[in-house]
């Protein structure tokens, strides 16, 4: 009975190592992205399959930096603005699937899709772009298993309604 009971222990701590294991970064994982309260702001929905990691001010991936967090979260660690809505235009029917958050107009802006660890296909990329004052943006990142690649749009809603042109994001050479 003491060897199934220290088989049982290792067998939760194994876990828990894995599943930690799989957040790119700790504190990240479990502090929602920083946004501003008031000045030259923008609104963004995120509407995606997997966790999302926002960095505010770089154009680059850093998590270490200022107000960087969970922008999209799951069942572990922070759920960022998930379920939070902004009244923005057109969101889905169903609020477990998006977010909606403030974002600084004028300074570069960087989302960090990351696939599941337990995915069978690793996927991550890391978008940015600069929003503008006053305007609705919705960042669409997904896995899609059956075709085996990560998309990922950027729309600008409103009466335009277009596609916004972003950048991949690369990490950070110097933070």
């Amino acid at each position: 009975m003491a060897g199934n009971t220290l088989g049982i222990k290792l067998t939760i701590a194994l876990s828990w190592i894995f599943i930690l294991s799989g957040c790119t970064d700790i504190r990240t994982r479990f502090s929602t992205v920083t946004e501003p309260l008031d000045g030259n702001r923008a609104r963004l929905r995120i509407i995606a399959n997997s966790l999302v990691k926002a960095i505010p001010g770089r154009d680059c991936v850093d998590f270490d930096a200022k107000g960087a967090g969970t922008a999209f979260g799951g069942t572990i660690g922070s759920r960022g603005v998930r379920y939070k809505s902004l009244g923005m235009p057109s969101p889905p029917d169903d609020p477990s699937l998006y977010g909606e958050m403030y974002v600084a107009a004028g300074l570069p802006f960087t989302l960090a899709f990351i696939a599941p660890p337990q995915s069978p296909y690793q996927c991550s990329f890391a978008m940015t772009f600069v929003p503008e004052t006053g305007k609705d943006y919705e960042a669409r990142m997904f896995f899609d298993l059956s075709a085996k690649k990560c998309t990922a749009t950027l729309t600008l809603l409103g009466e335009e309604y277009r596609s916004v042109p972003f950048r991949s994001a690369r990490a950070c050479k110097n933070r």
